[in-house]
């Protein structure tokens, strides 16, 4: 059974090195459905949405939502959401690299990685595993990343779990102007 929370959390980027318009700092509300593959709990449903609104929400609304979603490269501006104290998420690498652009691809696969990981920490009772991230980055332009994407990326999808500094779903502390990968909140 598979069942889908949908929501939304607008957030600032740019995309490092770009040869067009998107190198420029712009926004976007996005849009996006996170669907579960669950089993039956033994009462007629494969997980409470209440777990799996408050798994996403925390995270959406803590690091992503009304943010700025940054390449690690990308120092000035990083430099620059910490002179104003402005919040700010750092996207990870899967091979530990210096340089992941906030383009709608990353940002999914980031989520699918982060979710998938604090959904299997907190136990939750019915949850397997997340199925599909489908994330808009406008209305009419959208990416998916599934399970089949991360099972075939093998090792650098393992790297990428492995890797990931994950928060606590029920202890979220708001980032304000911090990276939470380095620890800096």
């Amino acid at each position: 059974m598979k069942i889908t929370r949908k929501g939304n959390f607008d957030s600032m980027h740019r995309v490092v090195d770009h040869p067009g318009k998107c190198r420029n700092i712009h926004g976007h509300t996005y849009l996006y459905e996170v669907s579960v593959e669950t089993e039956d709990t033994g009462i007629g449903y494969g997980m409470d949405f209440a777990d799996i609104k408050t798994a996403i929400s925390n995270y959406v609304d803590t690091y992503l939502d009304h943010g700025s979603i940054l390449n690690p490269a990308d120092k000035d501006i990083i430099k620059l959401c910490k002179d104003m104290d402005s919040k700010y998420y750092v996207m990870q690498s899967p091979d530990g690299r210096e340089y992941m652009n906030p383009t709608a691809e990353n940002i999914s696969r980031e989520m699918y990685f982060t979710l998938q990981k604090m959904l299997e920490r907190k136990n939750i009772a019915g949850f397997k595993w997340i199925s599909n991230i489908r994330l808009f980055e406008t209305p009419n332009c959208y990416v998916d990343y599934s399970k089949l994407d991360a099972d075939a990326q093998g090792p650098i999808a393992l790297n990428m779990m492995e890797g990931l500094h994950i928060p606590d779903i029920e202890y979220l502390a708001p980032v304000n102007c911090g990276n939470w990968r380095s620890g800096r909140n």
